[in-house]
């Protein structure tokens, strides 16, 4: 059952998105109205998880999903 739940939660691919447009949001929805969840850092990466046809990654972010600009994080 545990290794379910980490197979659940494994980045897509490996990938990660680092963060390199400046610090920015992380919020609860992919747009500026969803609620921010707190500060994704400059220069800081973040388990990908997905993204939107407009840009908006998936993240894991302290535990949750969130999501941040494609202005603001690169997939790598």
């Amino acid at each position: 059952l545990m290794k379910a739940i980490e197979d659940e939660k494994a980045p897509v691919g490996g990938k990660v998105v680092r963060i390199v447009g400046g610090n920015c949001w992380a919020r609860t929805a992919p747009n500026t109205d969803g609620a921010k969840l707190g500060v994704a850092k400059n220069g800081w990466t973040y388990d990908y998880q997905g993204q939107t046809e407009g840009g908006w990654h998936l993240i894991e972010f302290d535990g949750r999903n969130a999501w941040v600009s494609g202005k603001y994080g690169k997939v790598e």
